[in-house]
């Protein structure tokens, strides 16, 4: 069963995103039509990832970088970077590619090539410039998925556009902030059903809350509540796909107030959760919101 190509929603609904790979499954790619605004809050993988995003307006924050784009652009998240995305409204597509450089180990020593071609994987460019050829190759390795030899081949050409354009003397270096950064958004993502505030978040971080408030829109973006608000809404989102409640999702995904909940739902994702519950059950979608492309 073909276990790379899917359809649907893309947004992570945890900080630390999980993946399914192996040797005979090194990528996965996802494929989602942008109708309404779609926010990935702060999260980070150990896959690198490369957002295709055809005819689109948003933002991005990866790794303390600030990045605007509008139309067709190429984003690139290496392993373990934290990061997060806001899509405008489309109309427009994404391809999600993620690659598990762990299941590539085996048939390619990724090591050595980054050492021969003198990169890194931290040092690559967050935007490529690339982007007519490799959404060419991201849409051959969708529509070839059943010749190995053809996907492996777009793969290892996405990979080598990669490494050249990059140049790693432009990239900030790593620094504890990142450390801290994957801290505090672990926590919040582990007592995100209590009531938390900002004075609590900035306590857990070893800051004051003026200065912790400050840190924290500067590294992702967001106020600490516009971010805890994201979370909570992903997990309602991923509850009303369980349970075709809207009562069930307000109070366990940590709001205590029903009307603060639809309007906050409807200011991050365009629509009320009673609309998001009944586009979910015209769509058909399963408790995961995914569904694979039938190759027919």
């Amino acid at each position: 069963m073909n276990k790379r190509i899917y359809f649907g929603k893309n947004t992570p609904l945890s900080f630390r995103e999980s993946l399914p790979f192996s040797r005979d499954c090194p990528y996965t790619i996802r494929c989602k039509d942008v109708t309404n605004d779609d926010v990935a809050p702060p999260h980070y993988a150990g896959t690198m990832e490369i957002d295709v995003c055809c005819e689109i307006t948003g933002e991005a924050v990866i790794d303390h970088q600030h990045i605007s784009f509008s139309g067709s652009t190429v984003l690139v998240i290496p392993p373990g970077v934290v990061h997060s995305i806001a899509l405008r409204t489309g109309p427009g597509r994404v391809y999600v590619l993620h690659i598990s450089f762990e299941s590539l180990r085996p048939c390619l020593d990724v090591d050595a090539l980054l050492e021969l071609s003198g990169k890194s994987l931290t040092g690559l460019d967050r935007v490529c410039p690339c982007f007519d050829r490799i959404h060419d190759l991201v849409l051959e390795m969708i529509h070839r998925d059943n010749e190995p030899i053809c996907r492996t081949r777009a793969l290892l050409e996405i990979l080598e556009l990669l490494f050249q354009q990059s140049h790693p003397e432009l990239l900030p270096v790593s620094h504890g902030g990142g450390e801290a950064l994957r801290r505090i958004l672990r926590w919040t993502e582990t007592y995100f059903t209590d009531e938390i505030t900002t004075e609590q978040a900035a306590r857990t971080a070893g800051f004051s809350k003026n200065y912790f408030c400050a840190w924290f829109k500067g590294n992702t973006g967001l106020t600490y509540n516009n971010y805890l608000n994201q979370v909570r809404i992903n997990h309602a989102c991923q509850i009303l796909a369980q349970t075709d409640s809207v009562s069930i999702a307000c109070y366990s995904s940590g709001f205590r107030d029903m009307s603060y909940f639809v309007q906050r739902f409807k200011k991050n994702l365009g629509v009320t959760p009673k609309r998001y519950l009944q586009n979910l059950n015209s769509f058909g979608t399963d408790s995961n919101n995914k569904r694979k492309i039938n190759k027919g």
